[in-house]
């Protein structure tokens, strides 16, 4: 739905389409359906449905290693040839921003996946420091961790299954 009443929205920074006008505010809000809504919140919104990264046949590393911001849920596909692969969370993310990472169902390779850090602090769910995270793979598992940010530039883990292995220094 585009914006009906545009005097509260910058002139020069929108888009007319045909009979539409998308304009964005001062504080950089703008309008999305009959709500107000921020790029972060308007990406992670986008990116609430699911996001599968696998490999390419033959490959043995993931085509997308590095976490992007707002994305809602990570699927990481192993093929047979990818027994041992890494995914980095180096984004530094926003207070109220989550994420869930799990192994795709039907991933045929009996491995795991290294969860890596840098670029913010990372927390376990005791409280602790995060020393590593690994995704274990089989055909009868399916590792799956949550994460959220109650701080700005910490991931905190707050869940996961039996099939992750989380530790905490």
């Amino acid at each position: 739905m585009a914006v009906k009443d545009v005097t509260s929205y910058q002139a020069k920074v929108g888009r007319v389409q045909d009979a539409d006008r998308y304009y964005v505010k001062d504080d950089g809000y703008f309008q999305w359906g009959d709500i107000e809504k921020t790029g972060l919140q308007m990406e992670n919104a986008l990116a609430y449905s699911n996001t599968i990264i696998g490999a390419a046949a033959g490959s043995t590393v993931l085509s997308i290693t590095n976490y992007s911001v707002g994305l809602k849920h990570v699927w990481l596909s192993m093929t047979s040839t990818m027994t041992n692969a890494s995914y980095a969370m180096v984004s530094d993310p926003l207070k109220g921003e989550d994420v869930y990472i799990s192994l795709k169902q039907g991933s045929t390779a009996s491995g795991l996946v290294t969860i890596l850090f840098s670029g913010c602090s990372y927390v376990g769910k005791h409280g602790s420091v995060l020393a590593s995270i690994a995704l274990h793979n089989s055909g009868g598992s399916q590792a799956r961790i949550h994460l959220m940010c109650f701080s700005d530039g910490e991931w905190t883990i707050v869940d996961f299954n039996n099939d992750a292995t989380c530790i905490e220094a």
